[in-house]
């Protein structure tokens, strides 16, 4: 439907609301599956899940950046969704329930949890945390072409920081394991605020190579811990 689009209204209608949608249910019953089948290494085993979606980000910015020159918005959107179908249909016939709970019975719905103090505090706190996160990932391209840097090399600003917070996502989970998810997220978020805020001090493609590579790692540290934290909330 984006490749359809003509309005901006039409835009946000797509990309907005219903990619929003749409990744909503294709990742979260992945990350609700992944606890029930591993309780001693359930941080790696969500940090390996997630890392996924950081070799999708190496990748995709380099496949977009040639169709789009090659054939255009549309169709590259288009030759976009037809590589995605198959990958998303396999994932989605691979998401099982272990056997020994494929027959539980399904509990209702607890809505008191809303009340729980705790919870909200939690919610608050990703929520800050997670409106400034991907920042550097939509940005660093635009950084370095405004300050004049190869406008080339910038379009790849992307794929290192995915390549980086791929590694982020994986090694600190074996980690969370034995000091606790929650303990390795603050000290990622915290971290990723720093290096954020050495942003605007990196002026040269070097400099700004280097930060995007400590930014992918830090904040694939967040993303990873985050599904460990949500996992341990819920299970």
């Amino acid at each position: 439907m984006t490749s359809l689009c003509k309005q901006y209204w039409q835009l946000f209608l797509t990309q907005a609301l219903l990619l929003g949608i749409g990744i909503a249910f294709v990742m979260l019953p992945a990350f609700a599956i992944i606890p029930r089948h591993f309780i001693a290494n359930r941080s790696a085993a969500l940090g390996i899940c997630v890392s996924g979606s950081s070799l999708g980000g190496v990748i995709w910015p380099i496949i977009l950046r040639n169709v789009l020159y090659k054939v255009g918005f549309g169709w590259g959107v288009r030759i976009s969704a037809f590589i995605m179908l198959p990958l998303l249909a396999a994932a989605c016939l691979t998401i099982r329930l272990p056997h020994d709970q494929a027959n539980l019975p399904k509990p209702k719905p607890d809505l008191t949890i809303v009340k729980n103090f705790t919870l909200i505090i939690l919610a608050m706190g990703l929520f800050f945390i997670f409106l400034g996160l991907f920042s550097p990932f939509f940005y660093m391209t635009t950084y370095t072409v405004a300050l004049g840097l190869d406008a080339s090399m910038a379009f790849y600003m992307v794929s290192i920081i995915n390549a980086t917070s791929s590694f982020g996502r994986i090694l600190p989970g074996f980690f969370a394991d034995r000091v606790g998810p929650f303990n390795v997220l603050i000290c990622a978020a915290g971290i990723s605020g720093v290096i954020c805020a050495c942003w605007t001090k990196a002026t040269s493609l070097a400099g700004i190579i280097v930060l995007s590579a400590a930014y992918g790692f830090s904040s694939g540290v967040s993303l990873s811990n985050d599904c460990s934290r949500s996992s341990l909330t819920l299970f």
